[in-house]
């Protein structure tokens, strides 16, 4: 069982908007009053601009969710940051295409099952 999120970001941009904290306050919830959960986060981007500094954004935003997450109550030990940079979009597009859908963090939260004894 697990559920899908997803935080948008403005155009070479790392900070959370309103939006984005709502979904954080909602991921945080649900995670913190469920010891079973994991959280994957990764941070993606759109093809404007280099694929290394691409890269290097699509880290900060991981991160910038993650630190959020944590800040709402999530305990770090139950979260996974990864990040794609372009290499791997919601959308396909052409290099330098301006794709809204791509600024994202995709947050995944899944509940595992207890450990038996």
């Amino acid at each position: 069982m697990g559920a899908w999120y997803q935080v948008f970001f403005d155009s070479n941009m790392s900070d959370i908007d309103a939006r984005g904290q709502t979904v954080v306050k909602n991921v945080a919830y649900v995670v913190k009053n469920n010891d079973t959960t994991r959280v994957t986060v990764i941070g993606k981007t759109d093809r404007v601009g280099s694929a290394p500094a691409n890269m290097a954004l699509s880290q900060r935003r991981a991160d910038k969710v993650r630190d959020a997450l944590v800040s709402a109550g999530v305990p770090l030990s139950h979260i996974d940051t990864r990040w794609t940079g372009e290499t791997k979009q919601n959308v396909s597009t052409n290099d330098d295409m301006d794709e809204q859908r791509n600024r994202a963090v995709d947050i995944t939260v899944i509940k595992q099952p207890p450990h038996k004894k």
